[in-house]
């Protein structure tokens, strides 16, 4: 018997299922690949919310623990998936620049923002009154991360390649079961697919 079933492996899928590998529970996934937002996805982060210039909600604490979760995953992978890169905003006027400089002198967005503003960055991006730059920002690797991670429980036998069929759960006191698979917890990460659930409506 698994600790979990994870329905879906987009990004919240396989989060899930790296927290419960570092802790020691077992886990078995079942997905069809159908919902694609994951497989797309930029992977930008950014912890400043850039038409205000103001943070995002717990931002700290967000960039810290993302820090750490996708560098302990590139080093169990043995492959980089996250990537360290400046977010440019690019200025509209003078008053924006102030705008920028008074948000960067708030001490607790001044380690996110750079107070050098960057002239002309690109030619095909006409900047009169410059960038400001945003630190701790970058990108997810995600479609990398989560084609290694399936490949991963492909080889361990704890992947189930096909759609879920929601009358075939069955649910008793202690466990739950799909196809002889059986395990004390379920876990939905279905992303939009969660729609066509018919546990949540």
């Amino acid at each position: 018997m698994y600790d979990f079933i994870i329905v879906g492996s987009g990004l919240a899928g396989v989060s899930f299922a790296e927290e419960l590998r570092k802790r020691n529970k077992t886990f078995y996934v079942i997905t069809d690949n159908s919902q694609k937002s994951s497989m797309i996805a930029g992977g930008i982060f950014n912890p400043m919310i850039l038409k205000r210039f103001t943070l995002a909600w717990k931002a700290h604490q967000q960039i810290a623990l993302m820090n750490t979760f996708y560098s302990e995953l590139s080093d169990f992978l043995g492959h980089k998936v996250i990537e360290f890169m400046p977010v440019l905003r690019k200025f509209a006027s003078v008053e924006e620049q102030n705008n920028w400089f008074l948000a960067a002198e708030k001490t607790e967005i001044s380690t996110f923002l750079a107070t050098d503003i960057i002239a002309q960055y690109n030619l095909a991006v006409p900047a009169p009154f410059g960038f400001g730059k945003v630190r701790q920002t970058g990108r997810l690797q995600i479609r990398e991360m989560i084609d290694f991670l399936q490949e991963i429980w492909r080889n361990q036998g704890i992947l189930l390649e096909e759609t879920f069929h929601y009358q075939l759960l069955k649910i008793e006191d202690e466990e739950v079961s799909y196809q002889g698979v059986k395990a004390q917890n379920i876990v939905f990460c279905e992303g939009f697919g969660v729609v066509k659930n018919p546990f949540f409506w």
